[in-house]
């Protein structure tokens, strides 16, 4: 959003990335964080209006933050793949330079003085985040190759001035808490203690069966990587808890007995059938991309995926059957969700309106004729979506960062509004007879310091 020091209504601006630069006249965003094989980087005035665009080409990528260096023509744009992270120099002219190429995903870029840019970087053995000030050259658009570790601790955000000497953080402390009710309670904000099932200083990774009655979430134990994380099941009405074998980027219980594992392999993504019960796998599908968008299941024999540039779909309804491609219609600029009817004979999908990306619409897929459907459509920082076992949709839209609106929505564009849950939430899962939820609440408190940076030496 535009905010005016001076008073008045805020601005929407975008649900991406959004900075100053000429001196404060002018403003460098960008739209979501979709994944595609191109972005823009838009520029505006200060009244948010678009006047120019810089086209940024790839490989399924997302992009991140563009910081503008103070003092130059250049800025850096954070550029996300299957690869890592790598810091774009791009021109006001349009010319880009290759930067830093970072082979981690647990980073971001976070400020920029006018000799260096500089970011929060984790690893994977220990869970402090670090301030990495990286050398950058204001004439040429090129960045050092290695950076230099300011500062380590718990830092959910920064700041730099713009001589590089003096950085503000955060330092505070996050607390995420997941909880297990019913929808009508989450609506009423009745998170009560007997609800509680874990809290964590890190968010936890989890989804709710479909029929509600087991949980999976990560292992809290465990160590994350590129190979997924370590899981373990818990039912929900009590009873001992299940640890899955293997390391796996995602699960999802389809049933009392049965889950897909997604895993990633060396030729690609293998989702795999299996009995959690006996442990014994039933069936699996290779995907060879492994920059596919969302995966999901048609009933017991076939998958419908988003391909790579998030604009198409591909439906293999038989395991031994060739996928179908079908495009999404022109109102969408990109796709991001999915979710499929008891049956397999519908999808239903989330994306991005064209060009503006205002507004998250709901579209419906036959995948037996590839037909697709405009439903609905609202202004919103995201959505998501799950085919109910009474054949309507759920959407949950995120009105705000922190804020979700639940919605009914049939097969015909009808749409209720169930309710906002009053809490500062960051992910939810219902199940498909709405009657349990599992959610995630967050609550942080911050704590700003002000430090001097100097050099102390030479490489």
């Amino acid at each position: 959003f535009l905010l005016s020091t001076l008073g008045g209504q805020p601005r929407y601006l975008a649900a991406g990335s959004a900075s100053f630069f000429a001196g404060g006249d002018s403003i460098y965003f960008h739209r979501g964080f979709n994944r595609a094989n191109r972005q823009w980087i838009l520029v505006s005035g200060i009244d948010g209006i678009v006047a120019d665009s810089i086209e940024v080409k790839g490989n399924a990528f997302t992009l991140g933050n563009v910081m503008p260096i103070p003092g130059s023509r250049w800025a850096v744009a954070q550029v996300n793949d299957a690869s890592g992270i790598e810091g774009l120099s791009v021109a006001r002219n349009g010319d880009i330079v290759h930067g830093l190429k970072i082979p981690l995903l647990r980073g971001r870029f976070g400020g920029a003085s006018r000799d260096a840019v500089w970011m929060i970087a984790t690893s994977e053995s220990s869970p402090l985040q670090n301030i990495v000030r990286i050398g950058f050259n204001g004439v040429t658009g090129k960045m050092d190759s290695k950076g230099d570790t300011v500062h380590s601790g718990t830092v959910t955000s920064f700041e730099v001035t713009e001589d590089g000497k003096s950085i503000v953080m955060d330092e505070g402390s996050t607390e995420f808490a997941l909880w297990s009710m019913t929808p009508e309670q989450a609506i009423k904000g009745d998170f009560a203690e007997n609800g509680l099932l874990a809290r964590s200083t890190t968010a936890i990774p989890f989804n709710l069966s479909r029929d509600g009655r087991f949980l999976v979430l990560s292992d809290p134990s465990s160590r994350v990587d590129s190979f997924g994380r370590a899981w373990i099941l818990k039912p929900v009405e009590g009873g001992a808890q299940i640890s899955i074998a293997g390391r796996h980027l995602n699960i999802s219980v389809t049933d009392s007995a049965n889950l897909i594992a997604s895993d990633r392999t060396a030729d690609g993504i293998r989702m795999r059938w299996i009995n959690f019960q006996t442990g014994r796998e039933k069936s699996s599908f290779l995907l060879p991309d492994s920059t596919i968008g969302a995966i999901t299941n048609l009933a017991d024999s076939g998958w419908i995926w988003i391909e790579p540039d998030a604009q198409s779909f591909k439906i293999q309804r038989t395991p031994k059957s060739a996928p179908v491609k079908v495009a999404i219609p022109s109102w969408y600029k990109t796709a991001y969700t999915l979710t499929t009817s008891s049956d397999g004979r519908y999808a239903a999908f989330v994306g991005w309106r064209a060009p503006s990306e205002d507004s998250a619409g709901i579209g419906m897929i036959s995948t037996e004729d590839g037909r697709v459907t405009h439903l609905w459509a609202a202004a919103g920082e995201g959505a998501a979506v799950s085919w109910l076992y009474d054949g309507s949709i759920l959407v949950q839209l995120q009105d705000t960062p922190e804020s979700t609106t639940l919605y009914k929505l049939t097969t015909t564009g009808e749409v209720t509004r169930l309710g906002s849950i009053p809490r500062p939430i960051t992910s939810i899962s219902i199940s498909r007879d709405m009657r349990r939820a599992a959610i995630t609440t967050r609550d942080h408190k911050g704590d700003a310091w002000m430090s001097r940076v100097e050099l102390v030496g030479r490489r």
